[in-house]
């Protein structure tokens, strides 16, 4: 085909389209054999006058053919077309109103690919700024294109989800929008026209968005980057006549087009945006404007919902909800509504009022109330009467709801100062209540109300409303005359101050004259169970405050209760309440006053009600499987009191098996209950049983403790047990305890003994419960094993605290724990064996102490073939670790010699296991070599001891090598490397442990190092040695590539110059190790993370040494290595924490600082870009500043930006500046005066002359980027003293160079400074 017929062919505009775009598809791929010049240029052209052309003449075949987009695709990423035709393309043929086109005929004919094409072309075209800046763009374009991608997606969000609002997408959007604003003569108007012909797309896609949807982010984006500002929202908020208001703009969409909900979601936008405009220098505005534009926002939107009330109710007043809610958690709006904010507010409570008739929508409302209270109390208020009588018509599924309201209008009485008219609306309710399961008789309501007493009231107006109360009760002769007491109860209840009492005493004595006697003396049993209860509720709140009241009615009252008491059976009622006031007389006029009283009559009360609480705990207890209201009481009610009140009467008049046997009805309970209480009131009684065990009264009542140790040891055994005995007898007679026992219960007397505080309990009682534990031990199926892990981690809580010095003088109890020990052990179970052995020995008794431990080791050395020798090594190493804290050092020679003794069988064991070792007995062979080394650490071993110390050595040398990777344990070889440095002698035996160290970082690549042992190997080596192992080490870095070579034989260097005097005799060494450390920085742009830490460790190490050690040289190379980790190259290997190394570089640059001040001059350039490095680490990058030219962070490679410095950071650096500024912060113990020397006003002169651009930096960053508001007031705190020692040209100097957003931080600044920082000499 000649090149005149094919161009013909492609461009003849009556041919076929599908058949032109596949010709051209072949001929950019190359596949006719026709040469045709610039063939790519002439495809361009083709593709966007044909698209032009037929979507012009409503041909739609071309814009749907993905073909035609993937080869525009293609042809357009092409390096053959240059950006100056495709500029020239774009503005010859703008590209805008094709896919405008396209969108049009896709929101009718949907395809998902080809809609991701049209999205993948849109991208790729403008992503270019030489076509985004050159090619005119209207606002009117860009508006409808972005509400039609907004349509698009709304209408088929399930097809294209997963593809649509990503980043760069969001990106280019935001790009163009803001090139289109820019370019019109008017931005205001041009902001506000985008939007309205935008809006429409906008509310769709919010339609189906929430606030984690990420198209609900893409929205808020574009509109916070690009169109909203403070002249934005005070446009679409003023009252024009051009119609260009917000709620005009809402009035020119079809309501059947949007989902009202997204209404409050642009609202929610508009709210972020105001709340990002007080942190925005660029945008700022004053917190009074940013209030008044929330307020006319919230009009806006409000107005919009008021006028379409007539469509669907259920979405209307959702949208109201979430409306309400969002105004109501802002926390920019200061002060209370203007009017027409008021009136909106007004309306609406009037609209949810007519509206609750509805009973779909109920919840909704009330919740709509709850936000008008919080948001402003008036308007809600005059309401509130009416209110009390939807409540009483409401239904379950409505409290919740209507208990915010509540909470909230109770609040807002109290604000109003007319609470009382709370109460006549609540009492009004009771009274007209037939049912008890209201929400009037909840628990909820009678908390709050209590809760708001003191603060609503003062005591006459309390006065006021008791005698009301009273006056209804008696003034009504329906059955719910007694329903107000409950209100009188709450008020009551509520009382804490005896000064209200003192106002109230009369009207307590009308309650008892004019109601509840007359009551109780003649139908007081007729009444109704809940009646009764409210009227001895009333009583018991009035005895619990007036101990007046409790004296003067009791010799009327108690006489009447006993009796109708011993005239009913015991299963018949309910006497909770009877019970619980007769025992607050007795308790309080018996016990606290030591008034004689009958002790019959009070014995028999205290068992009547643990004979009850013993029935109900028996009971099934199916009535509580409903909600109990505040008159109810439940099965476990009385039990609740008995163990939260009443402990002291039943030790008085309680036996022990009496005690006993009510506390194992309980624990029965709370076995059946403890994993799943299904209602509230065994929740409460789960409760009241751990407050019953933490309570130190529990167990200084001997009566009821005994009773709750015999009752956790028959839970454990169905037998008794001789738990009175002391546990060192049961050890001690050596005979197995062959008694029978229930698991199921200990998990149970396990838990509960994790409450118990143990220093409340005396020692005789510990030793019990450790009976309990042992004996039951001694008993345990070798298949329970998570249970024996639960029990000694219960022990070893126990012994933390001293108990009877039998128990540790008895060392059975040792053998028995060790014997419990073994290589399977799990690691948890073995370190609760080891706190139980450690605090054994700390509290054996000082005196005994000798005697003890020669007993046991003894005993260890008697019987060594049955001592499980993995128990005994960890004894031992425990016992050696502990001995030299003993308070009085054993001298007996026969100890220490046993000791020692004890170190052979350990050698002898490790010998004999390597004979024939393997990989099964790495547990035991670590353990062995962590008892040697506590051995080494400890005594001085002997000539004979030496040489069998060394052969072990050899031994275990030899069995490590034969080990592969995976066979290695880490805590094995730690024990082994800490072996092999304490017994190093001389310079040959640190080199070997050196090349171990090496070696085994090659196999394993990281484990850890006891610095403390390798100290100890340091400090045996002459200065001559320590020169020659600094020597093979550095020889040995510079000849290996290996990273973790490096980062070991760096450590290595650390741990000599902190523990060895050589690097002060020989200066030159110092400057080659340091210059070692700048030459491995800069070899490669990749580092090591563990590397780096380990030359930040040699750099910290050299810092803080003083100029004897650190010349200039060795200055400088500290310098280049810091520079040289922070430079914009440099990356590491591997998970890090940026942290971690941060914190390092400033205590170098404080060491350096404290040390070497005066090699600092001449290098104040270096040190700022250290400095500025670090400031920039603590800002973070915003959505506004990915789209600034000038907005870059000069942070290093390595620094994640999603990373966050921390606040010891902060803390450090601020600490450094501090002290740069003043250098008697240093606190130089040679100073003898606080004023500064000529040298440091020079050093803090010389200083300033680069910190005043570190003030810039830090005041320009703020203009562009984030930063945490703790970090900023720290900073800006330490940046304070940096711009008190600036001179006046310098404080001018920094002014002039900053552009108009930072001069307005600065000049903030200062005026801050001179109020709170400025030194004003009196």
């Amino acid at each position: 085909m000649s090149l005149q017929t094919l161009t013909k062919s492609i461009r003849d505009k009556n041919g076929n389209r599908v058949e032109q775009v596949e010709l051209a598809h072949n001929l950019c791929h190359n596949n006719i054999p026709t040469y045709f010049p610039n063939k790519e240029e002439f495809v361009v052209t083709f593709l966007l006058d044909r698209l032009k052309e037929d979507t012009k003449n409503g041909q739609y075949e071309t814009c749907l053919n993905n073909k035609y987009w993937d080869l525009l695709l293609f042809v357009w990423n092409s390096d053959k077309i240059s950006i100056s035709f495709k500029v020239n393309s774009v503005r010859r043929q703008p590209i805008l109103p094709i896919i405008i086109d396209v969108l049009d005929v896709l929101s009718t004919r949907f395809d998902k690919s080809i809609f991701l094409s049209v999205c993948e072309n849109f991208v790729t075209i403008y992503s270019s700024s030489d076509i985004l800046f050159s090619s005119r763009s209207f606002p009117d374009q860009v508006s409808d294109l972005l509400s039609r991608f907004c349509h698009i997606f709304a209408l088929h969000r399930n097809n294209a989800d997963n593809d649509f609002a990503d980043n760069r997408i969001q990106k280019v959007f935001c790009k163009l929008i803001s090139s289109s604003l820019r370019a019109t003569s008017n931005t205001l108007k041009a902001s506000v026209y985008f939007l309205s012909h935008s809006l429409k797309g906008i509310l769709q896609l919010l339609s189906s968005a929430d606030a984690e949807n990420k198209n609900y982010e893409f929205i808020k984006s574009i509109l916070t980057t690009c169109i909203l500002s403070p002249f934005t929202l005070e446009a679409l908020v003023a009252k024009k006549e051009s119609n260009e208001d917000l709620y005009s703009l809402f009035r020119n969409i079809p309501v059947d087009q949007v989902d009202l909900k997204s209404i409050p979601r642009l609202f929610k936008i508009f709210l972020d945006c105001i709340s990002s405009f007080l942190s925005d220098s660029g945008k700022h505005i004053s917190q009074q404007k940013a209030s008044d534009l929330i307020y006319k926002l919230y009009v806006e939107h409000m107005k919009f919902l008021l006028t379409n009330v007539t469509a669907s109710k259920a979405t209307v007043f959702e949208a109201f909800r979430m409306l309400c809610e969002m105004l109501e958690s802002d926390k920019v709006h200061r002060g209370n509504p203007d009017k027409p904010t008021f009136d909106t507010l007004v309306t609406l409570a009037r609209l949810c009022m007519d509206n609750l008739s509805t009973e779909d929508i109920r919840p909704t409302i009330w919740n709509i109330f709850a936000s008008l209270l919080n948001i402003d109390i008036d308007s809600v208020l005059p309401l509130a009467n009416e209110l009390w009588n939807f409540i009483d018509l409401s239904k379950p599924e409505e409290n919740q709801s209507i208990l915010v309201y509540l909470q909230r209008l109770i609040n807002a009485h109290v604000r109003a100062r007319s609470f009382s008219d709370f109460c006549s609306g609540w009492n009004d309710s009771l009274l007209r209540s037939t049912s008890l399961h209201t929400i009037y008789f909840g628990h909820e309501l009678v908390r709050m109300v209590s809760a708001s007493v003191e603060i609503a009231f003062t005591p006459s107006s309390l006065n006021d409303l008791i005698s009301k109360l009273l006056s209804s009760v008696m003034n009504t002769t329906s059955e719910s005359r007694y329903n107000p007491l409950l209100l009188y109860y709450s008020v009551l209840y509520g009382i804490k101050s005896r000064h209200y009492v003192e106002s109230i005493e009369e009207r307590l004595n009308d309650f008892y004259h004019q109601i509840f006697f007359p009551c109780l003396s003649t139908d007081f049993k007729d009444l109704k169970k809940h009646s009764r209860n409210v009227l001895l509720m009333s009583h018991y709140v009035n005895m619990d405050k007036s101990p007046s009241y409790l004296k003067t009615t009791y010799s009327e009252t108690a006489p009447v209760l006993l009796s109708l008491l011993d005239s009913v059976s015991e299963e018949s009622a309910d006497h909770t309440w009877s019970l619980q006031v007769l025992i607050c007389y007795f308790e309080k006029l018996r016990l606290k006053e030591e008034k004689l009283f009958d002790e019959k009559t009070f014995s028999s009360v205290i068992k009547s009600s643990i004979s009850r609480s013993v029935l109900y705990l028996d009971s099934q207890g199916l009535s509580d499987l409903m909600e109990l209201t505040v008159v109810d009481t439940s099965s476990c009610g009385l039990t609740t009191t008995l163990l939260l009140r009443w402990l002291r009467p039943i030790n008085l008049y309680l036996s022990r098996d009496e005690v006993k046997s009510w506390l194992l009805k309980v624990c029965g309970k709370l076995l059946r209950i403890s994993f799943s209480p299904k209602t509230q009131d065994e929740t409460l009684l789960l409760e009241a049983w751990r407050l019953f065990l933490q309570s130190s009264e529990t167990y200084e009542l001997p009566v009821i403790f005994d009773g709750l140790l015999s009752t956790f040891s028959r839970l454990i055994y169905p037998e008794d047990v001789p738990s009175t005995s002391d546990v060192v007898s049961v050890y001690e007679s050596n005979k197995e305890i062959t008694l029978k026992f229930t698991p199921e219960s200990l998990e149970f007397v396990l838990n509960c003994l994790k409450y118990l505080p143990l220093r409340c309990i005396q020692k005789q009682y510990r030793v019990r419960i450790l009976n309990i534990l042992c004996s039951f031990r001694r008993n345990l199926l070798i298949d329970q094993p998570g249970t024996k892990h639960s029990l000694y981690s219960v022990l070893a809580r126990l012994v933390q605290v001293p108990c009877s010095a039998a128990l540790y003088n008895c060392y059975q109890i040792v053998y028995q724990i060790i014997n419990d020990l073994n290589p399977e052990t799990s690691e948890k179970y073995e370190k609760d064996i080891k706190l139980t052995i450690k605090y054994w020995i700390a509290h054996i008794d000082s005196e005994n102490k000798t005697n003890v431990l020669n007993n046991l080791i003894g005993f260890f050395l008697e019987n060594q073939e049955q001592v499980p020798m993995y128990g005994m090594s960890i004894f031992l190493n425990e016992l050696v670790q502990y001995f030299p804290n003993f308070r009085q050092v054993p001298k007996d020679e026969e100890v220490v010699s046993k000791i020692r003794l004890c170190s052979g069988i350990i050698l002898n064991k490790v010998s004999y296991i390597l004979d024939k070792f393997d990989i099964s007995h790495i547990a035991v062979l670590t353990k062995l070599l962590e008892c040697c080394n506590s051995f080494l650490r400890t005594f001085q071993p002997a000539e004979t001891e030496q040489k069998l110390y060394h052969k072990v050595r050899t031994s275990v040398e030899a069995a490590a090598s034969s080990l592969n990777a995976a066979d290695f344990d880490l805590s094995f070889l730690e024990a082994w490397i800490s072996y092999q440095s304490l017994l190093v002698n001389d310079k040959l035996d640190f080199l070997k442990l050196i090349a171990q160290l090496v070696f085994y970082r090659r196999l394993l690549h990281e484990f850890t190092l006891r610095s403390t042992d390798i100290e100890s190997a340091i400090s045996k080596l002459t200065l001559d040695d320590c020169s020659g192992v600094i020597a093979e080490v550095l020889s040995a870095i510079l000849h290996t590539h290996d990273a973790s070579d490096h980062s070991i034989l760096l450590k290595v260097i650390t741990l000599i110059a902190k523990c060895s005097d050589i690097f002060e005799v020989n200066k030159g060494m110092t400057t080659l190790v340091l210059c070692l450390c700048s030459g491995l920085l800069t070899q490669r742009d990749e580092t090591d993370v563990t590397t780096i830490l380990s030359i930040l460790d040699v750099l910290d190490v050299f810092a803080n040494k003083s100029s004897k050690v650190c010349n200039v040289d060795s200055f400088n190379f500290i310098l280049s290595s810091l520079s040289s980790i922070l430079s914009p190259q440099k990356s590491l290997t591997s998970s890090y924490d940026e942290n971690l190394i941060v914190s390092r570089i400033i205590s170098v640059l404080r060491g350096m600082l404290y040390n070497h001040r005066s090699y600092m001059s001449g290098r104040f350039h270096v040190l700022f870009g250290i400095l500025k490095k670090i400031l920039h680490c603590m800002f973070k990058k915003t959505t506004n500043s990915f789209f600034k030219a000038d907005a870059v962070l000069s942070t290093p490679k390595w620094f994640k930006s999603s990373m966050v410095i921390s606040d010891y950071n902060v803390i450090a650096f601020s600490r450094l500046l501090n002290t740069w500024m003043n250098p008697n912060l240093m606190h130089d113990s040679n100073k003898k005066a606080s004023t500064l020397t000529d040298s440091e006003r020079q050093f803090i002169k010389a200083s300033t002359k680069h910190f005043v651009f570190l003030l810039i930096e830090f005041l320009s960053l703020q203009v562009v980027f984030m930063i945490d508001l703790d970090t900023k007031e720290r900073l800006t705190e330490t940046f304070y003293s940096v711009y008190g020692n600036l001179s006046t040209y310098e404080k001018h100097m920094a002014s002039t160079s900053m552009n108009a957003p930072t001069r307005s931080l600065f000049h903030k600044f200062v005026d801050n400074w001179s109020r709170f920082a400025k030194w004003q000499e009196s």
